[in-house]
């Protein structure tokens, strides 16, 4: 139903008392990728709709296509993810993951 669900099960599970409420904005890096894509201009048709809950945005993506090529000799694909990340404890066998980061502005 929504693809943040992974993220919120996973952090439910192993931080039950997680506090959503210090994050401003909550999506994932495909979010971010359209949002680049689209500030260049070269965007495909996406929708991102943001749901308030307090003073936290969540962003969940729609769009018709759900996945897009890749082509191998644009870019360094997930060469920099595995270099620089390791999975967590019991976790060494998954598929894909997610990263929760924190942005400090002072303006």
């Amino acid at each position: 139903m929504s693809p943040l669900i992974p993220l919120f099960a996973a952090i439910d599970d192993m931080h039950p008392s997680f506090n959503y409420k210090q994050f401003d904005f909550i999506t994932d890096r495909n979010n971010l990728h359209k949002l680049l894509c689209w500030a260049v201009g070269a965007s495909n048709d996406f929708r991102i709709d943001v749901d308030v809950r307090g003073s936290t945005c969540l962003f969940t993506r729609s769009e018709g296509q759900n996945t897009t090529t890749i082509r191998h000799s644009v870019g360094h694909g997930h060469e920099y993810e595995k270099a620089a990340t390791r999975a967590t404890r019991g976790c060494e066998k998954a598929t894909g993951h997610y990263r929760m980061i924190s942005i400090v502005s002072h303006l």
